[in-house]
Parts: C-alpha cells; sequence; structure tokens
C-alpha cells in the first residue's frame, strides 16, 4: 500500500486497527480550498478494499464504517 502516498492528498495517515492497516488520504475540493473527504484503503485476506467518506467524520467513525463481516445469502 506504500504506493498510495504521494500522490497529491493534502494529508496522508495510516492507522492499524483490529491487527488491519488502513491508509487514510484525504482530498481538498479545489474550488472550496477545503478537505472533500478520504479515501479509505486496506487488505484483508489478500483482497483489496477502498472506501471513499465525506469530511465531518472522525477517525474511530470511519475506522467502525470500514469494518464488515462475511453474510450468506441463499
Amino acid at each position: 500500500m506504500n504506493e498510495l502516498f504521494g500522490r497529491g492528498a493534502i494529508s496522508e495517515r495510516e492507522i492499524e486497527y483490529n491487527g488491519t492497516n488502513y491508509v487514510f488520504l484525504e482530498w481538498l475540493d479545489p474550488e472550496r480550498g477545503e478537505s472533500d473527504g478520504y479515501s479509505v484503503f486496506w487488505v484483508v485476506d489478500g483482497r483489496c478494499y477502498k472506501a471513499a467518506i465525506p469530511t465531518g467524520f472522525t477517525y474511530e467513525e470511519m475506522l467502525a464504517f470500514c469494518q464488515f463481516e462475511v453474510v450468506v445469502v441463499e
């Protein structure tokens, strides 16, 4: 996931949560000159995931949103 860094985000942060590393990239809205939200990336069992989350949430709330569970559909 190191390739995610250095792509023009206004902030970059990596957080380990429940044994998984998450990369948070904060993006700028050029028209307003303010944060437009976050892209969050993580890998579980060799599968890559991404979430786009608007501004206004704490890191704890964003991490809670990124948790998932396997659901069996019949």
